[in-house]
């Protein structure tokens, strides 16, 4: 254990106690195994984060203490298609089949259709995490 870290180890145990989510929980356990005295590697490969994001942890701690490891939201990447645009591919892939809409020989609704025909109809170039967000939430 690092000299004279006693109280912040106890605050840090029960910090990651009382953790609501899985990341606040990885960032405390990183302070707390850091002032142990394990190094940003061990931590990295215990927690399974990088070494640059242990480092980022343990400067937001010596910056702001606990407070500075919380959570703040992460709005993701912006939406691609509006909500008339979704609503109208919904309508499509739910009413009509890929050969309806000028896939030759195509009778089954994939990502790869989905994104080609978002890219035909609209110009817009989306990832697969992006539709099955999308197609199913």
């Amino acid at each position: 254990m690092m000299p004279n870290h006693k109280d912040e180890i106890e605050k840090l145990s029960t910090a990651m106690k009382e953790a609501k989510s899985k990341r606040a929980y990885e960032r405390y356990q990183a302070i707390y195994l850091h002032l142990q005295g394990y190094t940003k590697g061990e931590i990295a490969t215990i927690i399974g984060r990088s070494k640059k994001t242990i480092y980022n942890y343990i400067h937001a701690y010596a910056q702001r203490g606990l407070d500075g490891l919380e959570m703040k939201y992460s709005p993701g990447a912006p939406r691609r298609l509006t909500p008339e645009q979704e609503k109208e591919l919904a309508l499509i892939i739910e009413h009509q089949l890929p050969v309806d809409v000028g896939f030759e020989a195509k009778y089954n609704w994939t990502l790869a259709i989905i994104a080609e025909l978002i890219q035909q109809k609209w110009g817009q170039h989306t990832r697969f995490a992006e539709q099955v967000t999308f197609c199913i939430g």
